[in-house]
């Protein structure tokens, strides 16, 4: 399970620590203060673990929920803005943009950067008068216009050269 949520996590790191000592007590001689010392342990690893993972799973739920929006948003418009989408699903725009940009090299989503226009399309809905490239550096697809192709330009995404 990945979380979301720092708080979250460090509650679950510090639920398994308890458990690890829980563990520890096993191997000291005393048997009733040690059985005592491990129940306690695994106690209070219960009542920290509990709203660790509530944390998560609700940070989650948001996250899996975003991803929603987006991709509502991306497949219902055949191009648009970072400033566009932002707006839309509630983000600020430097989020919407590396969310995007994820999703593109995860490949969970067919989109091109249209860098006369600054804005993705939808490879599928790409004028023929386009061309893409692929950034060497980052895997980026970025669409051209057939004027631009042969000239210098940088990568929308991690700024390398575009050869």
């Amino acid at each position: 399970m990945h979380c979301h949520s720092t708080f979250g996590k460090f509650l679950l790191g510090l639920a398994l620590f308890l458990v690890v000592g829980a563990l520890l007590t096993l191997f000291d001689n005393d048997d009733s203060d040690s059985r005592n010392a491990m129940l306690g342990f695994i106690m209070i690893a219960t009542f920290v673990a509990i709203p660790g993972w509530i944390l998560c799973r609700r940070a989650n739920l948001k996250q899996d929920a975003i991803a929603q929006q987006l991709q509502g948003f991306i497949r219902s418009h055949d191009s648009f803005s970072v400033a566009e989408l932002a707006s839309a699903v509630g983000l600020k725009e430097q989020i919407a943009r590396q969310k995007v940009l994820t999703m593109i090299q995860n490949d969970s989503l067919d989109l091109v950067f249209d860098s006369d226009t600054e804005r993705f399309m939808r490879r599928d809905k790409l004028a023929a008068l386009k061309v893409i490239k692929s950034c060497g550096a980052c895997g980026s697809k970025i669409a051209l216009s057939k004027q631009a192709e042969d000239q210098l330009m940088d990568c929308p995404s991690c700024g390398s050269s575009l050869t």
